[in-house]
């Protein structure tokens, strides 16, 4: 008799228990098949290659993600250029004066960026009637930080002058056939060779806003180098990478498209993007989310560190994963428990917002960046999730690509095991405007190889041995220094260097 309250009480903790796994796997964002069919795999392939692998996030009939499917000629579509994003961000801008960029704390209306762009359009079409300049250089740093040097970009973007950003690592030398902006006792001026060619400061009227910009399409304007990227990564060794206008539009469009419709980015969103000057990956990265805030309409922050960006109250954050592992907050008491609950619920594919205080009480989605090459282990996404209460898409890129080439799914909230996670420097499927295969395959892994739309011209130079172009195959593949194994879920797991065979029950 005295076990009968207590059995009570076993069989009610039971069946509560199961009442509420099988509440989160009914409630669940997506079916486990959904998230072990990530890639859609060609039927034929090379010898002693894998087959190519594709987004499952594409219409077929349409092939890879190339642009923004922009309407003219009442029934034509095209993918659409750097004119075309500039004027949809006038155009969100019309509709709403308010609209705005942070630079640190800085705030500047698009109105006022579009003012300052117009005068330097007039002052280089002045400067141009007595010198033939192809390039303005200028480091990131600077165009992120001033808004005066970020609106020469978009002005050299509206003129098909080749942006040429550079870290101050790696100072590009003055020629015949670029300008350069540097600051200089408060000034920012631009000179060629040695001679001040302009006072860009003293120019400049700040008190003009305007939100006219006359965009009449003709096929030229499709056309060009828009960036060039030079990086050193040592003493020794120095990248460079080419970027059309085509390159940048593609990783534009497959950022905005890979989330789901009704998380998609859009006008009432604020993006936070910290800077990361440390690879030629970083530098595109944040400048494809500022295109990406341009063409969705987004309030855009431009910070150097997570502080400045998150006294923008963001809704959006892009940086690097380093800076969104420092994001992570240790819960304690009741916080604690519902962080089990969360983790739970994200093992059976269920995003659960049900927290006491959130860390950033705006923030709804996360972008975490890395390299390819350079990764040295997974980003633990259900940890970040769960102590955020914010959805993240990891991105992994290379130098010569604008955006990533990998990207992880929306609901993908996994955790690896410990076995997997030691073997493996990252984890995600296909962007959608790239095409990978596994080239070099021996039985268990093999070479990374890509091609897509995003993929730019790179070349390196590395002290006492010269210059080395980077080239694809002639199917138009690049190799990459990395080894990958494809895993069943159809994610590539790219291994460590000290890893031969991959074990894990991918």
């Amino acid at each position: 008799m005295d076990e009968g309250p207590l059995a009570w009480i076993l069989l009610a903790i039971l069946v509560s228990a199961y009442t509420y796994k099988q509440f989160l796997v009914f409630t669940r964002d997506v079916p486990d098949e959904y998230l072990n069919e990530q890639s859609v795999i060609d039927s034929t392939r090379n010898e002693s290659e894998l087959a190519i692998h594709k987004s499952t996030k594409l219409d077929y009939s349409l092939g890879l993600r190339v642009g923004l499917g922009i309407r003219y000629g009442h029934y034509k579509l095209r993918n659409g250029n750097l004119y075309d994003i500039w004027e949809l961000a006038i155009g969100h801008a019309k509709k709403d004066a308010s609209k705005l960029i942070v630079f640190g704390q800085k705030p500047i209306t698009l109105s006022a960026i579009n003012g300052k762009a117009s005068q330097i359009r007039d002052l280089l079409l002045n400067l141009r009637s007595s010198l033939v300049f192809e390039e303005i250089c200028l480091s990131p740093e600077l165009m992120f930080t001033d808004p005066d040097a970020f609106s020469v970009a978009v002005a050299c973007f509206m003129m098909q002058i080749t942006v040429h950003l550079n870290n101050t690592s790696c100072e590009i030398e003055s020629s015949d056939k670029n300008l350069v902006l540097f600051e200089e006792n408060g000034s920012l001026m631009l000179k060629n060779k040695l001679t001040v060619v302009l006072n860009l400061t003293m120019s400049l009227d700040n008190s003009t806003e305007t939100t006219l910009f006359e965009n009449a399409y003709t096929f030229d304007k499709d056309r060009g180098i828009a960036l060039r990227v030079s990086h050193r990564a040592n003493s020794r060794a120095t990248a460079r990478t080419d970027f059309t206008q085509s390159n940048l539009v593609s990783a534009v469009a497959s950022c905005i498209k890979s989330l789901p419709p009704q998380h998609e980015i859009c006008s009432n969103d604020r993006i936070a993007i910290i800077q990361d000057n440390s690879s030629i990956e970083g530098f595109v990265n944040g400048l494809v989310k500022v295109l990406v805030a341009f063409v969705t309409g987004s309030q855009l922050s431009l910070a150097s560190n997570l502080e400045q960006g998150s006294a923008f109250c963001p809704t959006i954050i892009s940086a690097n994963t380093d800076v969104i592992e420092s994001m992570y907050r240790k819960p304690t008491g009741l916080a604690k428990v519902l962080e089990y609950h969360r983790r739970y619920s994200l093992s059976c594919n269920r995003f659960s917002g049900l927290i006491t205080e959130k860390p950033y009480p705006d923030l709804r989605l996360l972008f975490a960046h890395l390299s390819i090459n350079t990764a040295q282990s997974p980003i633990d996404r259900g940890k970040i999730i769960a102590s955020l209460a914010v959805h993240m898409v990891e991105e992994i890129g290379y130098f010569n690509a604008a955006g990533p080439i990998l990207t992880s799914d929306f609901y993908d909230y996994r955790t690896f095991s410990q076995g997997v996670a030691s073997q493996i420097r990252a984890c995600a499927a296909v962007a959608q405007t790239n095409e990978i295969k596994l080239v070099n395959f021996g039985g268990e892994l093999g070479t990374v190889a890509v091609r897509g739309y995003n993929m730019g011209k790179a070349k390196t130079v590395l002290g006492n041995v010269g210059e080395t172009v980077v080239s694809p195959d002639e199917d138009g593949f690049y190799q990459l220094p990395v080894d990958a194994r494809w895993g069943l879920d159809g994610c590539m797991y790219v291994l460590r260097f000290d890893e031969l065979v991959f074990t894990g029950n991918a």
